[in-house]
């Protein structure tokens, strides 16, 4: 996961994060709606996103 989207010291904090965002996040978006693959989609997506010095370029 990238470093700049989850910015946290402490290690406990950091390991329940990435447990929520990469796992309970998309399981909780497919109960409400239904649709699996696009909650899936939202973690994958963030990390693929470039770091900021590969990404400044692009734009």
């Amino acid at each position: 996961m990238p470093e700049y989207f989850h910015k946290f010291s402490n290690a406990v904090i950091r390991k329940f994060y990435k447990l929520y965002f990469l796992h309970i996040l998309p399981a909780i978006g497919c109960a409400v709606s239904g649709n699996k693959s696009a909650y899936k989609y939202l973690p994958a997506s963030v990390l693929d996103f470039p770091e900021p010095d590969k990404f400044i370029p692009m734009m």
